[in-house]
């Protein structure tokens, strides 16, 4: 487990990072996300979980070094590095929520911060987290800077739901494409 957070009444949700044996993350180191039920003392129930994947945007895209973090009980953010054999060590983030009157979603990922060369050697160090504060996440995590040959550092981006609008401030492309346009 790589982060956790406790949201109210009895959720955990942690992150983690596996290696599919099926699907479109086949073979590749991917995030993973679990949600938890710990109520009582009945135990520990399996809610719901699921893979954080970037293939829908790049092609054999591996995610690893996740972090969550829930808003207001209702807002999930995983933040996690990405890679690809076409792009250099990256920072992205994904949000998993009830939107749009939906149950369960999991929203395109964006990209924190692009990574900026090639990228070799391992990356050490705090390189993750994600954190809500109020209506706002917070996401921190890793990419490429330029000089290549294992050159890093962190990037931090905000991403807030303000007066029933989208997330604003924080994404690298200014994307809002496939996000809600109302408070979920």
């Amino acid at each position: 487990v790589t982060s956790a957070v406790w949201s109210a009444p009895s959720s955990l949700w942690l992150t983690t990072t596996v290696v599919p044996l099926a699907g479109v993350d086949a073979g590749q180191t991917t995030a993973h996300w679990v949600l938890l039920e710990a109520s009582g003392t009945s135990g520990v129930t399996l809610l719901n979980q699921g893979d954080v994947s970037a293939d829908q945007l790049i092609e054999d895209t591996y995610t690893y070094y996740p972090s969550i973090a829930v808003v207001n009980n209702e807002l999930v953010a995983v933040s996690y590095s990405a890679s690809a054999p076409v792009l250099a060590l990256s920072s992205m983030i994904s949000f998993i929520s009830p939107f749009c009157e939906q149950a369960q979603v999991a929203l395109a990922p964006e990209f924190l911060r692009f990574g900026l060369s090639t990228w070799e050697g391992s990356v050490w160090g705090p390189v993750t987290g994600t954190d809500g504060v109020g209506n706002c996440v917070w996401s921190h995590n890793a990419h490429a800077v330029a000089g290549g040959g294992g050159s890093w550092t962190s990037s931090v981006g905000r991403f807030c739901v303000d007066l029933g609008l989208i997330f604003q401030n924080g994404f690298e492309t200014g994307s809002t494409n496939g996000w809600c346009q109302t408070t979920p």
